[in-house]
């Protein structure tokens, strides 16, 4: 008896949770479905059911729907949306929720979704997530950057190996081939993109002023001591005025 009186308790006081916190929540702790809320400067053109699509795969992905539409403070609207389960590992911090509405198109507005490479290893977000909408103009202008990013850090690998194999000449006492390969620095710093020298003054050209340090050290003998000194230091001042070019 006493046991039965302590279920209906707790049926009784899930109840008045469900009354108190709304049907949202309830949807939350029951579906397996990712639920978001988007807030979205004008929803004019969404409504239930209008789809929600990954973009970031060979082929647009469908991965969910709107369910509801509200109205929020200041003219926003609140937009509930419901990824499928099978996509929720791909919702994450830093994902990209935007409004699409292609004038070249006759298909209905829709909500496209973009998570950048860069956020591929944040955490998932969970229902009951807040998402805002992000501008076209944004969202091309943060693409371009990670690309730009991915270029700039090929580029950066190439030059830290490049400083490796001028240590590899200092120590087999190649003077000729180190100065070759100065005079081909030279070269292509004169092709560098703004950007590109200025990560380059401040990320390699310490590096490569100590080993120039090196080969000051180890290339200076036998009686060449003045002639190469000179040169080395011709080839760094020519370096340093490409990259304020």
């Amino acid at each position: 008896m006493k046991m039965k009186k302590s279920l209906k308790v707790v049926f009784l006081t899930a109840c008045l949770a469900v009354m108190v916190s709304g049907c949202d929540s309830v949807q939350n702790i029951f579906s397996r479905d990712l639920n978001l809320k988007m807030m979205v400067e004008n929803a004019d053109g969404l409504n239930e059911n209008s789809l929600v699509y990954l973009v970031r795969e060979e082929h647009e992905a469908r991965i969910g729907a709107v369910r509801k539409i509200k109205s929020a403070k200041g003219g926003t609207s609140i937009v509930y949306l419901s990824i499928d389960r099978i996509f929720k590992d791909k919702i994450r911090e830093g994902t990209l929720f935007m409004v699409n509405r292609s004038l070249l198109s006759v298909d209905p507005p829709s909500i496209l979704v973009d998570t950048l490479p860069k956020d591929s290893g944040n955490p998932r977000l969970g229902s009951g997530s807040i998402v805002y909408e992000t501008s076209y103009q944004k969202y091309n202008l943060m693409v371009a950057s990670a690309v730009m990013k991915d270029v700039y850090d090929a580029f950066m690998q190439q030059s830290t190996q490049f400083v490796r194999k001028l240590e590899e000449y200092i120590h087999s006492d190649e003077f000729d081939q180190f100065i070759s390969l100065l005079d081909q620095l030279s070269n292509d710093i004169s092709t560098f993109t703004k950007e590109q020298k200025d990560r380059f003054e401040n990320e390699i050209l310490p590096q490569l002023e100590e080993k120039m340090e090196e080969a000051m050290k180890n290339f200076t003998g036998d009686g060449q001591e003045k002639e190469r000194e000179e040169q080395l230091r011709k080839e760094m001042n020519q370096i340093k005025n490409q990259l304020q070019v």
